[in-house]
């Protein structure tokens, strides 16, 4: 299996989307297993001619010409996700930036995670041929153009500052956050979910997730746990312990002795 990222060209699109990947399986290879587990994007994935089994933590993808087209929102799952490939796959996934996908949705977020994910007329037509390309090159400029050609901005009252405050001042509890914008605290629920698919909470025990991982990938041997879970806001390394066992399934330790990254160093995964 291999996985290629690009990062858009398109300075609107850097402010939208974090990256794509296309990943391809080739035909006769064993099936191929990883672990992904939950962040702050919002994530497309794009296949042609597979059949997906999906549960609430597997995902089993395999080469069949009779599901010659499947697109899939995942931006709901808060425990770690097994994915599976078997036969020959092509596939193209999107990171979309929180609140990120909103700017391109005609519904609110919330709306394309209880259906399927055909968010626009031409979706599958246009997104069949580009993974029909060869040329990576034109593929992904072919890719941008498409989700430049379905821009149509996405303003918020709220909901940009509540995601600063979050990732900023990570402790602040959400209710003080309501009151520092003259909000109610349920209001601020009830948006956080309809376009970000999550709670506050959630969100913010992603992200402080995320830059701890991020901070012990990237500066192996800098830290201990223990300076980690103080730099990060966790209460305490039991605190940190608990936050990625319940978002891994694995200890700290266990997680960053079995973790794998792509070329790209900008995935990680754990493959079995």
């Amino acid at each position: 299996m291999k996985v290629e990222l690009f990062k858009p060209k398109n300075k609107a699109l850097q402010e939208y989307i974090e990256c794509f990947y296309l990943l391809t399986h080739p035909k006769d290879t064993t099936p191929t297993s990883y672990v992904s587990f939950p962040n702050t994007f919002s994530m497309v994935s794009i296949l042609i001619n597979v059949e997906n089994i999906v549960t609430d933590n597997e995902i089993y993808t395999k080469s069949s010409f009779q599901h010659p087209f499947h697109a899939i929102l995942y931006d709901t799952f808060r425990k770690p996700v097994k994915v599976t490939y078997e036969g020959e796959i092509k596939e193209i996934t999107i990171y979309f930036k929180p609140l990120g996908l909103n700017t391109f949705l005609e519904k609110d977020l919330n709306f394309y995670t209880k259906n399927p994910f055909i968010p626009f007329y031409d979706f599958e037509k246009k997104m069949t041929s580009i993974l029909h390309l060869e040329e990576k090159e034109v593929l992904f400029d072919e890719m941008e153009k498409y989700w430049i050609s379905k821009f149509c901005g996405f303003q918020h009252p709220f909901l940009p500052q509540v995601i600063n405050h979050i990732t900023d001042k990570i402790n602040t509890p959400i209710s003080k956050i309501a009151e520092e914008l003259n909000i109610s605290h349920k209001t601020l629920l009830k948006h956080f979910r309809k376009y970000c698919s999550k709670t506050p909470s959630e969100f913010r025990k992603i992200v402080r997730f995320r830059n701890a991982l991020n901070e012990k990938i990237h500066h192996k041997g800098a830290k201990n746990l223990t300076e980690i879970s103080h730099a990060f806001k966790y209460f305490d390394q039991a605190h940190l312990n608990n936050d990625f066992k319940e978002l891994t399934g694995l200890s700290p330790r266990d997680l960053l002795n079995n973790l794998n990254s792509t070329d790209s160093d900008e995935l990680h995964w754990i493959f079995s």
